[in-house]
């Protein structure tokens, strides 16, 4: 089964390398490299090899049709190759339209936008969304289990939080000013993924659910309702940090070096001006998973160069 998806993945890249020669497709080429999983990257893999087997019967339909065995040898190479431009083309188009579904579905609705959210264009049967379940919820922040749990301090900046006044010991001995804030609670994976009302916004959450699970390969089900603020998904940041995470801008890696640690990575015009402590302790209760998808979605966006489009996008609502 391993064999057959790796087969698969590799046949899928070897089709965008050929296809994608303008780099239009520079989005769902780096998200078939870059997805967490093998799982997530067999599926992308399935979609882009299935449309072009559709266009390829076409093709070998058209190249051995009775009038093309009746051309010589140079007007049959001739024909052929035009019909393989245009078969390349419309494999193309139809890709382009996955792709934007990944835009649409995806990417802006991370970024904070759902309001562009469309189906996938390749799937047309009625239960592909009907059977997947979502709930609704609102934001809970959990807020002092959190600085309890991560020592109230950034994960990412490490700077402490302001309301340790409150526990009336005075001022520590170490205590740097300048390293102080008012903490936030972030979430790993958004809050807002579960946060509809009527049953068109819940239809476009299972869109949205539905293209974050064929990205990822994992399983999204205990962030359905309120699994979404279960500390597992949360950590606290400063409101810069907290801010350039939502942003896709700064994301947390396992660190080579030490299996129980993590680097932090910030990206493009915002990369190193956040002072960051590298590598950090993460609580062992936070999903290695979730990490693992944002951290992927990070890097999908700053490999395809396709961040400051979207992110006017998303502010366009």
């Amino acid at each position: 089964m391993l064999s057959n998806i790796r087969t698969s993945i590799d046949a899928a890249q070897r089709t965008m390398e050929v296809i994608n020669t303008d780099k239009k497709l520079r989005l769902l080429q780096s998200m078939q490299l870059r997805s967490p999983t093998e799982k997530g990257r067999g599926e992308l893999s399935r979609f882009i090899l299935e449309i072009r087997r559709e266009y390829e019967n076409v093709y070998l339909a058209a190249t051995e049709s009775a009038e093309m065995r009746i051309l010589s040898t140079q007007q049959y190479n001739l024909k052929e190759s035009q019909f393989a431009l245009q078969y390349q083309k419309e494999i193309a188009k139809v890709l382009m339209r996955l792709q934007q579904y990944y835009e649409c579905s995806l990417f802006l609705p991370i970024l904070g936008n759902k309001t562009r959210v469309i189906e996938n264009p390749y799937y047309k049967g009625s239960n592909y969304y009907g059977t997947y379940a979502v709930e609704a919820c609102c934001r809970s922040d959990n807020k002092e289990e959190l600085l309890n749990r991560d020592k109230f301090r950034c994960r990412a900046t490490g700077r402490k939080d302001l309301s340790m006044a409150k526990q009336g010991t005075g001022i520590p001995n170490n205590w740097n000013p300048f390293l102080t804030d008012y903490l936030q609670a972030a979430h790993i994976i958004p809050y807002f993924l579960n946060n509809f009302k009527d049953k068109t916004e819940k239809k476009m959450h299972r869109i949205i659910w539905q293209a974050l699970n064929e990205f990822s390969g994992y399983d999204l089900s205990k962030l359905k309702g309120k699994g979404i603020n279960d500390l597992s998904n949360m950590f606290m940041l400063c409101p810069s940090a907290h801010k350039m995470h939502d942003d896709l801008r700064l994301s947390f890696y396992p660190s080579p070096e030490n299996a129980n640690k993590y680097n932090i990575k910030t990206y493009d015009k915002t990369a190193n001006w956040l002072d960051v402590v590298t590598p950090v302790d993460l609580h062992t209760n936070i999903n290695k998973e979730w990490l693992a998808i944002h951290h992927a979605m990070c890097e999908v966006l700053q490999e395809c160069g396709s961040y400051d489009e979207l992110k006017k996008l998303s502010s366009a609502m």
